[in-house]
């Protein structure tokens, strides 16, 4: 659903520039670039009128470059735990700013930190509406959005 894709383009765009000051940019071919190390994965979900989620994936780096900026501390000297509370409250953001384009009412559940084969499993319960990859800092950042069918509707 391109108009999707090109919707969280601008709301991720939006969020990395407006609370952390990073400029991100958009792969051509939405594939990200391979992380050189472990990544890190939120996950938020969309209940209401629409069912779905938000996931939110970058490389560990970044999560500590996100935190960093965030606690105003040194990249090595951010904990994981900080790293998790961004990438969590990033996603969260993300979400909200999506759930305004769905139909009402929507809720948000409380974000998460997955295990990426977590994330796997939980997208194969719906369809892929959108993802858009990035760049920031030289590192990947993968944003998607999966639409869980209605009950009833899918076996």
């Amino acid at each position: 659903m391109r108009s999707l894709d090109n919707a969280l383009d601008t709301i991720v765009r939006t969020i990395w520039a407006s609370i952390l000051g990073l400029d991100v940019q958009r792969c051509s071919d939405d594939a990200p670039p391979s992380p050189r190390e472990r990544s890190l994965t939120g996950w938020v979900e969309i209940n209401g009128a629409w069912q779905g989620a938000v996931a939110l994936s970058c490389s560990t780096e970044l999560a500590r470059q996100a935190a960093a900026i965030i606690f105003e501390s040194d990249p090595t000297s951010a904990s994981t735990a900080q790293a998790s509370d961004v990438i969590a409250e990033l996603v969260n953001i993300t979400g909200g700013n999506l759930k305004g384009l769905m139909p009402e009412p929507c809720q948000l559940s409380i974000p998460e930190i997955i295990e990426p084969i977590e994330c796997a499993e939980r997208f194969a319960r719906g369809d892929v509406v959108a993802r858009v990859a990035f760049e920031c800092l030289g590192e990947p950042l993968l944003v998607s959005c999966m639409e869980r069918p209605a009950a009833g509707l899918r076996a």
